[in-house]
C-alpha cells in the first residue's frame, strides 16, 4: 500500500513538471527590453517611441509605454534573439499580453515577424486587435489572441511596396504593434506588459 502511495505520487509529480516546461512558450516582455538578445524599435522616428516607464505597470516595476505618429503607418516592434519556434504550437497557444490606454479607446493591429537570416526578409503576419480582442480603455486588460488567428501568408517590405510570402512560424524573432492612418486614432499611447505566449 506504502509502496503503491509512492509510484502514484512520483508519476503525479513528474507529470506536472512536465506541464510547467511547457506551459510557459515564450516570455517577450516582463520588465526590461534590454536584457542580452532583445531589442526594440519604431518606424517612423519622427512622432513615434517606446521605452519603459514605472508610472503605468500591471506587474513587476516597468510597462512598455509605446507612442506612434497617428499620421503615418507606425509601429513598435520587441525582437528577441534567437528567432523561437512556434510552428508546433499554433494549434493550442496563445498570444497574452496587458494592455491600458492614456485616453481609451485606441485602436492597433498585433503583427508576428519572422527572420530574416534564411531568406532574406521580415515577413509579417497580423491581426487587428479592436474590437475583437480588446476595447482599450484607461484600465489594464488582458488580451489572448490565438496563435492559429495569424495567417501562414503574410507579407513583406521589399523597400518600394509590400510583397506576399509566407511566414517562417519555425523563427518567429519579433512581436509588433502597429496603426494604420485610416484607424482614426486622433492619438496614440498605449502602455503594454507581460507580453508571453502561452499555452491554453
Amino acid at each position: 500500500m506504502g509502496k503503491n502511495s509512492i509510484v502514484f505520487f512520483t508519476i503525479a509529480v513528474l507529470s506536472f513538471c512536465v506541464s510547467g516546461e511547457v506551459w510557459a512558450v515564450v516570455d517577450i516582455f516582463t520588465d526590461n527590453i534590454s536584457e542580452q538578445g532583445r531589442y526594440s524599435y519604431v518606424y517612423p522616428q519622427e512622432g513615434s517611441s517606446i521605452g519603459l516607464t514605472g508610472e503605468e505597470k500591471h506587474s513587476g516595476a516597468n510597462s512598455l509605454k509605446i507612442s506612434l505618429n497617428t499620421d503615418d503607418f507606425a509601429g513598435a516592434a520587441v525582437g528577441k534573439y534567437p528567432p523561437f519556434n512556434l510552428q508546433y504550437n499554433r494549434d493550442n497557444a496563445v498570444l497574452e499580453f496587458w494592455v491600458k490606454g492614456k485616453t481609451g479607446g485606441e485602436i492597433f493591429e498585433v503583427l508576428f515577424l519572422d527572420a530574416d537570416r534564411t531568406d532574406g526578409t521580415k515577413t509579417e503576419t497580423g491581426v487587428v486587435a479592436v474590437p475583437k480582442y480588446v476595447s482599450v480603455t484607461t484600465d489594464w486588460q488582458n488580451v489572448k489572441i490565438p496563435l492559429s488567428d495569424f495567417s501562414d501568408n503574410g507579407q513583406y517590405w521589399d523597400g518600394s511596396k509590400n510583397m506576399p510570402d509566407s511566414v517562417d512560424w519555425s523563427e518567429i524573432q519579433e512581436i509588433k504593434f502597429a496603426i494604420r492612418p485610416y484607424d482614426e486614432n486622433t492619438a496614440f499611447t498605449i502602455y503594454v506588459d507581460d507580453i508571453k505566449i502561452m499555452n491554453q
